[in-house]
């Protein structure tokens, strides 16, 4: 069972470019150094629950949606997508900010 304290933030805001974003997610959920830079590793991964070293349930913060960049809104909503995929079938928490 995974600790309630565990939880992955992101704050769109501080993300400037697609690659940052899996960087920070990436260290956040203990990825495997293998882990791939995109969605469909990112969903395959977080939806699976074994491969990363983070294992749901876990809570997600995503903060200031608002602010992210034109070109980087869609990836702002898959990313939602996937983890409320997640916490539909493993628990864990989905939490927001839209400011």
């Amino acid at each position: 069972m995974a600790n309630a304290a565990e939880r992955v933030h992101i704050n769109w805001a501080d993300i400037d470019e697609e690659g940052e974003l899996y960087k920070t997610l990436l260290l956040q959920l203990r990825a495997p150094s293998w882990h791939g830079h995109n969605l469909e590793a990112l969903a395959d991964s977080v939806l699976s629950n074994y491969i990363n070293g983070l294992r749901a349930p876990f809570d997600v913060e995503l903060l200031d949606e608002a602010a992210a960049s034109d070109d980087l809104r869609g990836l702002a909503l898959a990313v939602r997508e996937i983890f409320a995929g997640a916490a539909a079938l493993y628990g864990g928490s989905l939490g927001a900010d839209a400011t």
